[in-house]
């Protein structure tokens, strides 16, 4: 009779339903950590306010920033692939209600690089991301402070070569 039972439709439909729930979970486990949140700012734009998946950076001024830490941003202990995250900014002091978006890949971090998590604004609306326990003046800093002349003197292709295509577009909120 047992037999019988497990195979009723009902008790096929209860163990599909427990085994959906529990994968649901799976993906909740994930162990996260806080870290703090910086802005560079390598345009001609003051940046009015960012964020990064919602958590709020601070302003940062135009060809400037990085001395301003805000407590925190939350991203998962080991890094995937697949990490991306989403940044939103303005930069136009006259209508700051208008965002920009763009999704940004995360480069791959490691335990010891739990410091800051730094968003880097370059001109054309590009942005990079970086976990890093490293400061912008450091020699292996992987996202140098660009030079005005390189700038000027490296097209938008050659000076970002590790970006992905990106999507931007403005919001008014």
């Amino acid at each position: 009779m047992p037999i019988l039972k497990l195979c009723f439709p009902g008790n096929i439909l209860s163990i599909a339903v427990l085994i959906f729930s529990s994968s649901l979970f799976v993906g909740c486990s994930e162990e996260k950590v806080s870290i703090s949140l910086s802005g560079l700012n390598y345009t001609d734009r003051n940046i009015i306010n960012f964020t990064v998946n919602g958590y709020s950076g601070a302003n940062v001024r135009a060809n400037g920033g990085g001395g301003s830490f805000v407590c925190c941003v939350t991203i998962p202990n080991k890094w995937r692939d697949d990490l991306n995250v989403t940044v939103r900014w303005a930069d136009n002091s006259a209508h700051p209600e208008h965002f920009k978006e763009k999704i940004v890949k995360v480069p791959p971090y490691a335990d010891g690089d739990f410091g800051t998590f730094v968003v880097h604004f370059y001109p054309n609306d590009v942005v990079k991301v970086l976990v890093t326990t490293k400061t912008a003046e450091h020699p292996n800093y992987p996202y140098p402070r660009p030079t005005r002349n390189s700038l000027d003197n490296m097209s938008h292709k050659n000076l970002f070569l590790q970006e992905q295509p990106l999507r931007a577009r403005a919001h008014k909120y």
